[in-house]
């Protein structure tokens, strides 16, 4: 397991959805076995890394139990996730632990366009806000919210979102924050922009966005580390 990975939240569950141990590793232990007496059968092996104070842990002791961001922030905890349904029958088994990133870092960047002499700010509904310990998503939404600042002569927000159940959930409003009151000047689907490039929001890691949109030329760029898409589009400030 990385170090990057703070702690490791485990839960064991018998067939009947009873709890049988709840636990907490930190990175010294990771190189250490981790071993544990369980009942014979089949036992549901859930575990979800960097659980921080942003995260709230609803019903914890239920097979049932979710994970929720606490508030609307825009950077959610970077979690990893790894589930197993392990066989007890034997004497003795073993299981490998490989986490598997679920949250990406979006940056999404204004190009060609003028925000000068107003405040503005990018917004991001998403459609999932909330996971089950199976990796399941729950029914829940949230709304997130950053300023625009400036960056080599454009302007950029950066965002830390889970895993979407659907990219068509996602969408994205800009707003103008003047003296006495605040506006949507434009609304975009950018969820369906993101879906048409190819990424695969079902991969097991995740990978990183940037989202360039290019004002000036109607165009939006979407790229991660490994592949770049330019598609057009029509933003007006």
């Amino acid at each position: 397991v990385s170090h990057d990975i703070e702690n490791l939240h485990l839960w064991f569950f018998d067939e009947d959805g009873e709890l049988l141990k709840r636990d907490t590793l930190s990175v010294p232990d990771y190189n250490n076995v981790y071993e544990i007496e369980l009942k014979r059968g089949t036992v549901g092996f859930y575990v979800w890394g960097n659980i921080s104070g942003d995260t709230e842990i609803n019903k914890p002791s239920s097979r049932g139990a979710s994970l929720k961001i606490v508030k609307d922030s825009s950077h959610a905890d970077c979690l990893f996730r790894y589930s197993n349904l392990l066989d007890t029958s034997g004497e003795e088994g073993y299981d490998t632990v490989w986490m598997h990133k679920e949250h990406l870092n979006l940056e999404i960047v204004l190009e060609g366009g003028t925000v000068a002499g107003e405040e503005f700010f990018i917004q991001l509904y998403c459609g999932t806000s909330g996971r089950y310990l199976d990796g399941g998503f729950t029914n829940t939404g949230n709304i997130v919210r950053t300023k625009l600042e400036s960056k080599n002569g454009n302007y950029a927000a950066n965002f830390r979102i889970w895993r979407q159940r659907s990219l068509e959930e996602l969408k994205m409003s800009i707003f103008s924050k003047g003296t006495n009151s605040s506006c949507i000047v434009e609304e975009f689907r950018l969820g369906e922009y993101i879906l048409k490039s190819g990424y695969d929001m079902s991969e097991e890691e995740l990978k990183d966005l940037k989202v360039l949109l290019d004002i000036s030329s109607d165009r939006i760029i979407i790229e991660t580390d490994k592949w770049q898409i330019v598609m057009p589009v029509k933003i007006e400030l």
